[in-house]
């Protein structure tokens, strides 16, 4: 599974203009935000971030890691990879780990 620069905590959408139209509730965010999920991942699982990417999608994909890694997942890795963004990562992606 690779996990590329997403959002994993809906909890700060909440208190911005996004949330008008989300409209999400608090038990919303907990439903549908995987940081607040305890599930084991059993397969390998890669987080991918660009180091060029929004601050706020830096620090969730971290964030989501290090959570993942206090439960002892020890199938989850995740890198920052330097000259990426939220726009290149596809093609980082697919010319550089599927290749």
């Amino acid at each position: 599974m690779v996990l590329l620069s997403g959002i994993y905590d809906l909890e700060p959408i909440q208190k911005t203009h996004l949330n008008h139209a989300l409209n999400l509730t608090k038990e919303d965010i907990l439903k549908y935000s995987p940081i607040h999920h305890k599930e084991r991942i059993d397969i390998p699982c890669t987080i991918l971030c660009g180091e060029l990417e929004l601050e706020e999608l830096k620090w969730q994909s971290q964030n989501y890691f290090e959570s993942k890694k206090d439960q002892e997942q020890r199938l989850v890795s995740f890198t920052l990879i330097p000259h990426i963004n939220h726009y290149t990562i596809l093609e980082y992606y697919f010319r550089h780990i599927l290749s």
